[in-house]
């Protein structure tokens, strides 16, 4: 799925305010803990995206993916649940 710039800051958000209310969890993973000590938020209107710090090209890819899985499985869970693949399986 591809999305655009207003719901990638919308899945920023999502992910921040998921963090702050502590209802997100996540395994030690070394890309995504070395994405975060680099990341930062900036300010894109009145929304937010990741950034990264003071100006530095470090790689931020596994945030950007984390924020972007879990804004496509909290849209689009529903039609999993509502899905079974194996119907159309003869």
């Amino acid at each position: 799925m591809v999305i655009g710039p207003r719901s990638a800051s919308a899945a920023c958000g999502q992910l921040l305010d998921a963090i702050r209310q502590q209802t997100l969890r996540h395994v030690d993973q070394p890309p995504l803990n070395d994405a975060v000590a680099v990341a930062k938020t900036r300010a894109v209107g009145d929304t937010v995206s990741w950034a990264h710090k003071d100006g530095e090209e470090n790689d931020i890819c596994a945030l950007d993916s984390v924020t972007i899985a879990r804004h496509v499985f909290t849209v689009r869970a529903h039609i999993v649940v509502d899905h079974d693949p194996l119907a159309n399986i003869y």
